[in-house]
């Protein structure tokens, strides 16, 4: 008997000591609850309190990691191979490489990056930052200090390195729910080359950037889904990336969410199954999951509860409210057709940033495959992780129809990654049905299937023969197919985003000239040097306040913003002086102004003028009696 019940002693004295942790965690996030809510308003204790928050999530999953490391310890490194179609994995990030080098423009950024950059600058700077801030800055600082210089390329190349790493996330992701190489290679070749992942991936918005973070979180959920020994460490890493996640834009907190009510749902209506052990590992896996999500994302329910006016959790839903009368946008019926229709395949009015007006977003074959497998996901398969991102998807489209007051297929980023995996999953059934179709065409036979009393054993041989030749032959038609479905997918992909860098509508939604005449100052200005910006519309042009500007670099620019008429009597020898407008060229007179300035104080050789993507020239500058120009 003894040997019998000491399995299950053991057992619950393991039990005993998990929860002995979940105690030991709920009181621990009670405690630092409170210390941040004391620190909320104190700035320079930010850095303090992230560090706090990200050390207790790291040593929670490493008290949940035991399973992990004797696993590990397991492993037969000799014995690791590594599949040949990881090459074209391989290839499918090259050409995200490639496809970066078309579009979007290297020198020209929207509204979102001005602001992202100068958000990175601070954390650079070591500016006190607000008690919550989005981690999107802490990869542009990457950028910006990894960089040779204080460039729109240093601070978009950590998302773009991220981007890469999504494709092998989704790599992942589709293998770990049993999805065969040959669609995973069409869903990685489709993400890899797809117009709207490739802006999505290459520019610091975020909009964009938690993509492969939502990525990773799935992929997370779906790895403790596939095991029992190993779920508390999964759904511990889980939660470290939702509360990561739950800094971000609004869109992305939904997927959260949904994961969270779908674990607490399976605890209460016990969809584990098989007693009480069964629920106590289902409750004790619920508390995997939030501890660190909530210890990760404390400084924003910190701040949500502190300042809710204020806090980034509900300031879209408040920027939106305030422009309308009702809770509900009076136009969510539209946009909840434009979104949809967009992401199935339609030309939809959205904006030119994502396509030409006249082209849709997401190109048909691939639309109709989002369509189709969110669909067949919802209705056909199972009530796991599917399902769950199926709703999501749903819920993200009518969620920010209801919600938002504009249009903006950028919000939808977190249903591209969903449906990634939904479009794997369909195509693996598809894939299914045809390798049963070809079984039941070309049906297994043997010598003794063969064999019979008027027939001789080299006859039964040479059928066999012609069966295998059979057989090879439709191994090699459905490769020639599957490659020129890649080819052919990838050519469709690089075609719709050349047509980008031509179209005006496109390039018009492209043309920041804030950023043109700041990034032209960055350029030409030497190193300490007064600057005056002159803007004959009276716009500040180029922050003046040093934290904001990035596109200076490390040059510890004097910006001065001047009105009226360009006197010589106000500048000294070695100012740089540059005129600049949004939104329009200068014109032949402003033009003139400066030429006879240039004239006038002996600087003209210095004359130098900037354009904008459209060709528009937006900048022109003479250095003050500079030597050096002859």
């Amino acid at each position: 008997m003894s040997k019998v019940h000491g399995p299950i002693k053991d057992f619950n004295s393991f039990q005993y000591i998990k929860w002995f942790l979940y105690l030991i965690g709920l009181v621990s996030v009670i405690w630092l609850g409170f210390y941040a809510y004391g620190q909320v308003d104190l700035y320079e204790n930010t850095v303090l309190i992230q560090t706090l928050c990200v050390l207790f999530s790291l040593l929670w999953l490493i008290a949940n990691s035991r399973q992990v490391f004797i696993s590990l310890t397991q492993i037969k490194f000799s014995e690791l191979r590594i599949h040949p179609a990881w090459l074209l994995v391989l290839a499918a990030i090259v050409l995200r490489c490639y496809a970066l080098t078309i579009f979007p423009p290297v020198n020209q950024t929207g509204f979102e990056e001005v602001q992202t950059g100068s958000a990175a600058y601070k954390i650079l700077l070591g500016y006190g930052l607000p008690i919550e801030f989005r981690f999107t800055g802490l990869l542009g600082a990457l950028g910006l200090a990894i960089g040779s210089e204080s460039s729109l390329a240093s601070l978009r190349f950590p998302f773009q390195v991220v981007g890469g790493i999504g494709l092998i996330l989704l790599v992942y992701s589709l293998r770990s729910l049993k999805v065969s190489w040959i669609p995973t290679l069409i869903m990685v070749f489709i993400a890899a080359t797809l117009r709207f992942l490739v802006i999505a991936s290459a520019v610091a918005d975020e909009l964009f950037v938690s993509i492969s973070t939502l990525i990773a979180f799935v992929l997370c959920i779906i790895r403790s889904e596939n095991t029992k020994q190993n779920r508390s460490f999964w759904l511990a890493l889980a939660g470290i990336i939702g509360g990561i996640l739950m800094f971000e834009y609004t869109s992305y907190r939904l997927p959260v969410g949904m994961f969270g009510l779908w674990l607490f749902w399976k605890c209460i209506y016990g969809y584990e199954g098989g007693g009480d052990n069964k629920k106590a590992s289902s409750w004790s896996s619920l508390f995997s999951f939030f501890i660190p999500l909530v210890v990760m994302a404390l400084p924003t329910f910190v701040q949500t509860i502190h300042s809710p006016q204020g806090s980034i959790f509900f300031e879209a839903f408040l920027r939106h409210g305030v422009e309308r009368s009702s809770i509900f946008s009076e136009q969510f019926v539209f946009d909840l057709k434009s979104q949809t229709l967009s992401l199935i395949g339609w030309p939809a009015p959205v904006s030119g940033y994502y396509a030409p007006l006249d082209k849709p977003v997401i190109l048909p074959l691939v639309g109709w495959l989002f369509g189709v497998s969110c669909l067949f996901g919802l209705l056909f398969m199972g009530r796991g992780t599917p399902r769950v991102l199926a709703l999501t998807v749903l819920l993200m489209l009518f969620s920010s129809s209801v919600f938002a007051n504009d249009l903006n297929i950028g919000r939808m980023s977190p249903t591209l990654p969903l449906l990634l995996i939904l479009s794997g999953l369909f195509l693996e059934k598809v894939y299914q049905i045809l390798i049963r179709f070809t079984k039941w065409l070309l049906p297994e036979k043997t010598i003794s299937s063969l064999h019979s009393d008027h027939a001789d054993v080299e006859y039964d041989a040479a059928a066999l023969k012609a069966q295998d030749v059979r057989r090879l032959m439709i191994k090699i038609l459905t490769s020639m197919l599957f490659l020129f479905l890649i080819l052919e997918i990838t050519l469709v992909n690089l075609v719709s985003l050349r047509e980008m860098p031509a179209n005006f509508s496109v390039i018009n939604e492209y043309i920041n000239d804030d950023y043109s005449v700041c990034s032209y100052i960055g350029t030409f200005a030497k190193p300490k040097q007064r600057v005056y910006i002159f803007s004959p519309t009276g716009s500040d042009i180029c922050s003046a306040v040093p934290s904001e500007g990035w596109y200076f670099g490390d040059k510890q620019l004097e910006i001065h913003h001047i009105s009226g008429e360009l006197v010589s009597d106000d500048f000294v020898p070695g100012d740089f002086i540059v005129m600049g407008v949004i939104n329009r060229t200068l014109t032949r007179e402003e033009l003139s102004q400066m030429i006879n300035f240039g004239t006038a104080a002996d600087s003209l050789v210095s004359l130098r003028f900037s354009r904008n993507i459209a060709g528009r020239i937006t900048a022109a500058s003479i250095c003050f009696q500079c030597e050096g120009f002859e």
